[in-house]
């Protein structure tokens, strides 16, 4: 995943964007440009619920949210001069995307449960929350718990049950330099987590994704 940098203009005061709302519009594009690069930038359908006790079960539509969301889908700035077109835009893009108002018992007001469908076959299931002011956390993906919040380059590569442990050992993992890296356990096996605050060499990441391919193990 690509980082999201702050900065005191775009974070603090407030992202550059169009209204109304930071927390419902930046946010909502932040959260799907994230779940757009988890399918290869290349989405095919996906379908957002919002719990029906939240804040965007009302407001989703008049605040900017839907349109948000379908452009950070669409790989566009919300910025652009035609984001008001989102629904069209999607349209033409061959991108189908469903928002429903469920009551699944949300913590956080501004959630979001998606599951994202690739044109490669990628399948996906994530829940993030927008925290205010354009920010955002992603908080559990495919089953697993985690914290994305877009300070640094991330890479999320699912194993067998033991085997991100094994991976997180690796001379592989070590090669590429993570400021941080965490191993998770999960019903449908394990998940390694690697964070960096620079960008990773790409030729480091089939390695790390396919063990078998990885020295030092």
């Amino acid at each position: 995943m690509d980082r999201m940098p702050a900065s005191i203009f775009n974070d603090v005061i407030g992202p550059v964007m169009r209204g109304p709302s930071s927390s419902h519009v930046a946010g909502a594009a932040r959260i799907a440009a994230v779940v757009r690069q988890s399918v290869g930038g290349a989405p095919m359908r996906a379908v957002v619920d919002f719990d029906v006790n939240g804040s965007l079960a009302a407001s989703h539509d008049g605040h900017g949210t839907d349109m948000g969301f379908v452009c950070g889908m669409l790989g566009k700035e919300i910025t652009e001069p035609d984001v008001d077109r989102y629904a069209r835009l999607a349209e033409e893009a061959g991108v189908e995307i469903e928002f429903r108002i469920l009551d699944y018992g949300a913590e956080h007001p501004n959630n979001y449960r998606i599951e994202v469908w690739g044109r490669g076959g990628e399948h996906h299931l994530w829940e993030g929350v927008s925290v205010g002011g354009g920010m955002i956390e992603m908080r559990r993906y495919d089953g697993f718990d985690i914290s994305l919040c877009g300070d640094f380059y991330e890479v999320l590569v699912k194993f067998p049950h033991g085997g991100a442990a094994a991976m997180k050992s690796s001379r592989a993992v070590a090669d590429s330099a993570p400021d941080f890296a965490q191993a998770l356990e999960g019903g449908g096996g394990s998940l390694l987590s690697l964070k960096y605050s620079k960008a990773p060499e790409l030729n480091s990441i089939p390695k790390i994704g396919h063990p078998n391919k990885a020295p030092g193990l």
